[in-house]
């Protein structure tokens, strides 16, 4: 087929035997590697052929070939022996995963934690960074042969979202010459809007496919590297995992050649600079750590350095520096830190070796932080190549889960049969899936791994559904080595017996001491980078000291450092960041703690009202929630629950104060936000049902003060406070015939855009309809007075007509019944993504909104003279562009200055791929008080599409299957901001509606009409 296009045939493919590879993830099918792999191969690198059985019962493949990349040529005496000891030292140390600094609450038989002993290689997941994407395959076709060729199962898309980035495949397409400005204006389109629909066939475009660079690729290309990454982010994970596979002659992942590795905490240098004699320079330090690794403790591997200068010259050798950011920062008596000489003293070995790579990792804020001084300046030149670790996609969440149940099932000391490790995997993939609010914690491959724990450890196979009893959970992860640990003739002390105060308190006495320090925490400036508040450790002395002094405990320095070392080295619940500087090794942590903190004050309520209404509330969110569950864990939603609820739905402030509108919004949405924390009714033990539903009443009326134009909440928060009107039951519209009855006897006279009445009317009069568009033609119509709905129909309101009337042939036109056939509900109707009871409703034919119109009248008394019906295109252009002068609007909300924004209308800017509940943007309301009439969803009319606007005040009856001639007006929640204008239009057959065409309806005049 490329040939056929003019594009140069592709070389020949390359044959790889893969039947020796093992320990590492698959490449995949379609990856390209040099000139002549390409789309199918699948490609790991080179099979190393010959092996040597190690001690430890590791087959070191492809020593031979190790040991001659490494020396050059034929080894030294002795030279081979002691590498191979070397790779197996490396291999021993390195290939058991470790998870000492995270227990479990399950104890086995001997009284520990039940943690699986499982092997780095076996659950290693590829990480990604920030780098270009990895180009798999490119080529050149024809616009109309490039939806086939999508169709094809060698360029098949795969999300990171479903996969793991190996095997991502990313498509895109680019226009081989860029078009000229006639041709956008010819498609109506920007260049970032089109579609390979929008194209003539004949359009030569390139397709590119693409996949995310992994971490160890990145290592083997860039000689120069600072790789950086969040804490808990994997890049020492990384590391170790590229050390171990290069020990074991294994190719890491896109890795070209055997190489040897050398790994390097670079706290070790650090600590040999503080003793180093003053005759010795800082490079000459680094190089002795360097020899000492090699040779090993003890000098068991004597003389193997001194091999190390002709392979490093040579490049067989990488050098992989771990924890940059562990080094003390703060200037020493010469203005010069230590982290800044260790990186110097990196730099010197770089310059001394040019043909070596080099990989260093540090944290990623210390690394993007200005240097105190010039003389400090500890960050690597300007050729060093500076990538980032991605967060997990839950392509690579699904298979490191997967991995992990797999080793664990293997395991020596596997609690699970193969069969229950399958289907725990497959449980706890689909928690973490169904939980919108572990997304982010599960971005971290430190937090996943103790998920992972925790759920390894639960005989039900399921996390808690409550995000404060997992959070609980997941802390009690990092502090079970508070705990006393005993094995077989030993007996670790837990943190009471190293304190000294075993005998008067208990573990969670010291948790409590926590929970300050993290409310501490976050009452700080949070880091911009992830929203944590940075401690000082004085900060954290102090909350100890008084815990300590209110115990009459003695020796209080001596129990302060105690008690920080565990924090540190042990926990894992404080990281230290920079120089006597800690933080949580997630925001989540700080958040929860921080909650706990909360609910353990005596006037829980009040302190937390005043965090709320501070200055930075937005930040308090999510603690308040969280101590809201934790109050539920303590049973006290009856009592202190309800009284946090009563004050946010209060129109005055605890102190008496009245609130502004603004205020008022952001606690009713906070209020029902909270009732859906406690998980609502299920929490109210010793209320009625008659109370409970007083107060959801009362929580729904609330929360219409959140949809004032002045409250200015963002998309997320207004999507929030739709679904929250769902669930408690929506007033906004009415839904049965008694509440359509009621609705029309509240309908006014006056032309206005304030009050909640559903009818918002439309005064007689002489209106221009048309010259939207340059050229378009004016026609004046007398239009009758009329109402229209404030908001489209929903899902609720169309589902009494699918249950009640859908099926009586009487509602449908003579076309609209031959369409309907056995047809029993729309399209779409039972997914779930638009079936929201206040979505607008979508997948509506023209001949079934004609239908429900039709329904709904015969069930409803109505003004003499008046129908229920789709408006016409002139209704409802007097209804979306007249403000009572004689000129219409650009916009419902105003003049074409007025731009529009996601607080105006719901269109493609609030990324949606569903519509939105009905009636968010109040600040988009029409002169007449209607909302919705531009985004959200197309609205059907019953006029002529074509005869626009001779025609536009004439009703059609009936439209025939086959024609395109249904107008459509006011856009929808994927169309640009373009098509939310007065003017916009589209047509569609009476049988369409399946791409997220709505309607709203009027109560006007019946009108003359057309067949």
């Amino acid at each position: 087929m490329l040939t056929s296009l003019g594009v140069p045939p592709p070389a020949p493919t390359i044959a790889v035997d893969q039947s020796g590879h093992s320990g590492g993830p698959s490449a995949g099918a379609a990856n390209t590697y040099g000139d002549h792999a390409q789309i199918g191969d699948t490609v790991h690198g080179p099979k190393i052929e010959g092996g040597v059985k190690s001690d430890e019962g590791v087959n070191i493949a492809g020593r031979d070939q190790i040991i001659t990349n490494f020396y050059g040529g034929e080894p030294p005496e002795q030279g081979a022996d002691l590498l191979a000891d070397y790779l197996n030292a490396l291999w021993n140390h390195y290939a058991a995963l470790g998870l000492t600094g995270i227990g479990t609450k399950r104890k086995g038989g001997d009284g520990q934690s039940r943690i699986p002993l499982l092997q780095l290689a076996d659950v290693f997941t590829n990480l990604t960074t920030d780098g270009d994407a990895v180009v798999l395959h490119e080529e050149v076709v024809l616009a109309g042969v490039a939806k086939e060729r999508l169709k094809q199962p060698d360029v098949a898309q795969h999300s990171p979202k479903d996969v793991p980035p190996e095997d991502v495949r990313q498509l895109d397409w680019m226009f081989r010459e860029q078009p000229d400005a006639a041709f956008f204006q010819r498609s109506g389109k920007r260049e970032e809007d089109l579609s390979l629909a929008d194209l003539p066939a004949e359009m030569p475009l390139r397709l590119r496919l693409t996949r995310p660079p992994l971490a160890q690729e990145v290592i083997a290309q860039h000689p120069r590297l600072v790789l950086l990454g969040a804490p808990g982010s994997g890049k020492s994970t990384v590391l170790r995992y590229v050390v171990l596979q290069l020990a074991a002659g294994r190719l890491p992942f896109g890795w070209p050649k055997q190489m040897v590795p050398i790994f390097c905490p670079l706290g070790h240098v650090a600590s040999a600079l503080e003793r180093k004699r003053p005759d010795q320079s800082d490079a000459s330090v680094l190089w002795d750590i360097l020899h000492g690794l090699l040779d090993g403790e003890g000098g068991l591997r004597t003389g193997l350095h001194r091999h190390l200068r002709p392979a490093l010259r040579r490049g067989g050798v990488v050098f992989l520096f771990d924890g940059l950011d562990e080094i003390s920062s703060t200037p020493g008596s010469h203005g010069i830190s230590l982290r800044t000489r260790v990186s110097r003293a990196v730099q010197a070995v770089a310059r001394e070796l040019p043909a070596t790579p080099i990989t260093l990792t540090c944290r990623v804020l210390p690394y993007e932080q200005p240097a105190s001084t010039p003389a400090n300046d500890w960050k690597l030149p300007a050729d060093w190549v500076i990538q980032r670790i991605q967060p997990l996609q839950f392509g690579q969440v699904r298979q490191f889960v997967a991995n992990w149940y797999s080793a664990a099932c293997h395991a020596k000391d596997a609690i699970y049969c193969m069969d229950e490790g399958t289907d725990r995997s497959t449980k706890l993939l689909d928690q973490l899936a169904g939980n919108k609010r572990l997304r982010k914690l599960i971005e971290s491959p430190l937090l996943l791994t103790m998920l992972a724990l925790l759920h390894y450890n639960k005989e039900t196979g399921n996390l808690p559904r409550d995000r404060a009893k997992l959070y609980d959970e997941c802390v009690d992860l990092l502090l079970d080595r508070w705990e006393p640990v005993r094995q077989p003739g030993v007996r670790i002390p837990g943190m009471l017996e190293r304190l000294g105060i075993d005998q008067i308190a208990k573990p969670e006495d010291l948790r409590a001491v926590m929970h300050r320090v993290a409310l501490h925490a976050h009452n700080r400036p949070p880091d911009p980078g992830d929203g944590r508040g940075r401690l000082r450790g004085i900060e954290i002395e102090g909350e100890l000291s008084r815990f300590l002094r209110n115990l009459r405990c003695d020796r209080i320095e001596d129990r302060l450092a105690a008690f920080e070392q565990a924090l540190r080295d042990e926990t894992g619940l404080l990281h230290e960041i920079g120089d006597d500087v800690y933080a949580f090794p997630h925001l989540t942590f700080q958040e929860y703690l921080a909650a706990c903190a909360l609910a353990e004050e005596r006037d829980v309520v009040q302190r937390a009202y005043a965090f709320w209404s501070g200055t930075d509330s937005g930040r308090w969110r999510e603690v308040l929630l969280l101590m809201v569950g934790k109050l539920r864990q303590q049973g006290a939603i009856d009592r202190q629950g309800m009284e946090w609820l009563r004050v946010l739905l209060n129109v005055h402030t605890p102190d008496g104060r009245t609130k502004s509108v603004p205020q008022r919004g952001a606690d009713a949405l906070l209020a029902a936000d909270s009732y859906r924390e406690w998980e609502g009714r299920a929490a109210l033990r010793s209320y009625e049902v008659e109370e409970i539903d007083q107060i959801e009443q009362r929580i729904a009326h609330t929360l219409r003060v959140a949809l004032d134009p002045q409250t200015t909440l963002s998309p997320d928060d207004r999507l929030r406070l739709g679904k929250h009107l769902a669930d408690l039951g929506d007033p906004r519209f009415p839904v049965t015939h008694e509440a359509w009855q009621a609705s029309l006897a509240q309908r006014g006279d006056t032309f206005t855009p304030t009050g909640e009445h559903y009818w918002r009317y439309l005064p007689a009069g002489r209106y221009r309809i048309g010259g939207w568009e340059e050229g378009e033609k004016v026609v004046d119509h007398e239009i009758a007075a009329f109402w229209v709905a404030r908001l489209p129909i929903t899902v609720a309101q169309f589902a009494r007509f699918v249950a009640e009337g859908y099926r009586e042939d009487r509602h449908w036109t003579e076309n609209g019944l031959k369409w309907r056939g056995d047809r029993t509900s729309p399209y779409r109707w039972n997914d779930p993504r638009f079936n929201g009871a206040n979505q607008a409703v979508i997948g509506v034919t023209w001949y079934e909104a004609t239908a429900f119109c039709h329904w709904l009248t015969a069930h409803l008394s109505l003004p003499s003279g008046y129908v229920l019906r789709l408006p016409t295109e002139a209704e409802w252009e007097v209804a979306a562009a007249y403000d009572g002068s004689a000129t219409p609007r650009w916009y419902p909300w105003g003049g074409n200055e007025d731009e529009p924004t996601p607080e105006r209308a719901v269109y493609d800017a609030w990324k949606l791929d569903a519509p939105a509940p009905v009636g968010l943007c109040p600040a988009g309301m029409a002169a007449c008080g209607a909302l919705d009439l531009a985004g959200n969803v197309w609205e059907w009319c019953s006029s002529h599409y074509q005869q626009y606007p001779e025609a536009a005040y004439t009703l059609q009856e009936d439209f025939i299957p086959s024609d395109f001639v249904v107008p459509l007006r006011g856009g929808a929640h994927y169309t640009d901001s373009a098509d939310v204008r007065c003017g916009a239009r589209d047509g569609d057959r009476p049988d369409g509606g399946v791409n997220g065409d709505g309607f709203r309806v009027v109560v006007a005049p019946p009108l003359a009409h057309t067949s």
